[in-house]
């Protein structure tokens, strides 16, 4: 395949109607990280590698374009960049199909270009020595990859996927290609930092050139890790009786306990328990209006005074008037004395005449203090709470002893 024949479906730049789907695995690998821009151009690669490869198959009857989409496959899950995964659809088309370079350039630029032809082997050399032909296709893939280290990661995965299918080679190759990667990939793997691909390679490799060996170490592998399974279950099992047997709890269940206990505690101190509301009775109501209302008159300085009975206390007189004081209380007594009936009595020796003046003046503070407590009786007692009634008690006003002549 030259470039004149590539002129008519290959080399045109093809619209979105024209161009083949993806598969659908690595359709969505891609839709995962790249963008749509990106998705074309790998979309694009993949239809110049399929029709580039259109009618070849591979050993096991495959179509051969599916050896390069698992070679992409594998970069994708790597998460690489478009212009590897355009190189790995395409990795085999300047050997296999008589591709020119230039093509890849004008379709792809320099960089996919120059992944593909590092990647490809040396083909117009006339060598019969195996051993000299593969020294120069190394040495041209390490210069290649001293340019670009993406050259080595998409010669890696392209081995990789070579040796998972190497069962359909026959058995003189596979021991030289499963040689070939233990001597030189898998180094080369573990110095790029692939470990996993590293392991693999080895693993198929060790089983292709030794499948007795490796049949064996997997079956002492798996017969020593299922006995250590067993010792640690029965190690679990005695200790757990152990525990029970003690009485111990499981640290989890034990914290678990604890921390629900705490949340319950908090729960109660934060949020009492509301108390069930009670409809109030009628004198409930009324009692608690006539308390609002006296806390609404209180703050407002004034109280209902309809239902209390105001007692008018006269004021006492003055202290300093004594003369006056003096003729009012002669005045009541002579008042008194003439109410008192004529019992046609001779006036009383000197001595006598004390005797019954003193007697009178008894006479006359029993009767009031006994007018003082019925009135005392009758006077209902005014509020406390009310600074503006306050019960004035009467002067104690001495009374003299009044003469009789």
């Amino acid at each position: 395949m030259n470039k004149k024949v590539l002129q008519a479906h290959l080399l045109k730049d093809f619209a979105d109607s024209e161009l083949l789907k993806l598969p659908t695995p690595s359709y969505k690998a891609i839709k995962a990280y790249l963008s749509d821009k990106e998705l074309k151009k790998i979309q694009l690669a993949y239809n110049f590698a399929f029709h580039a490869h259109d009618g070849q198959l591979r050993k096991d009857g495959t179509a051969y374009i599916s050896h390069p989409v698992a070679v992409a496959n594998i970069l994708l899950e790597l998460k690489m960049d478009v212009d590897s995964i355009c190189a790995a659809l395409m990795h085999d088309v300047l050997e296999d199909c008589d591709v020119q370079k230039n093509n890849l350039v004008n379709l792809f630029g320099d960089d996919v270009a120059n992944i593909v032809d590092g990647v490809s082997k040396l083909s117009n050399l006339n060598i019969t020595d195996r051993l000299e032909r593969d020294a120069n296709n190394l040495q041209k893939m390490a210069l290649a990859m001293a340019h670009d280290v993406r050259v080595i990661l998409v010669k890696l995965c392209d081995r990789l996927h070579n040796m998972r299918t190497i069962e359909n080679l026959p058995r003189a190759k596979q021991i030289i290609k499963s040689k070939e990667t233990l001597e030189l990939y898998g180094p080369l793997a573990l110095r790029v930092g692939m470990q996993d691909i590293r392991a693999e390679l080895e693993d198929i490799s060790f089983k292709c050139m030794h499948p007795l060996r490796a049949e064996m170490l997997e079956n002492a592998i798996k017969s020593s890790s299922g006995g250590r399974k067993k010792i640690v279950e029965k190690i679990r099992k005695e200790l757990k009786s152990h525990l029970k047997t003690n009485e111990i709890e499981n640290a989890a269940q034990l914290a678990q306990r604890q921390a629900k206990k705490a949340q319950d505690t908090l729960e109660k101190s934060v949020k009492p328990t509301p108390a069930e509301p009670t409809e109030p009775t009628p004198a409930t109501t009324d009692a608690l209006a006539g308390t609002d209302n006296r806390q609404r008159d209180h703050t407002t300085g004034r109280e209902d005074q309809s239902d209390i009975e105001v007692i008018e206390t006269p004021a006492p007189p003055p202290a300093d008037n004594t003369e006056g004081q003096e003729e009012a209380q002669m005045a009541g007594t002579a008042e008194y004395n003439d109410g008192l009936p004529d019992f046609g009595t001779s006036p009383a020796p000197k001595g006598e005449e004390e005797e019954t003046g003193e007697t009178k003046v008894e006479t006359d503070e029993n009767m009031e203090q006994a007018t003082k407590d019925e009135a005392e009786k009758e006077e209902p007692e005014p509020p406390a709470a009310n600074p503006e009634y306050v019960m004035v008690p009467e002067a104690n006003v001495e009374q003299s002893p009044t003469i009789i002549a």
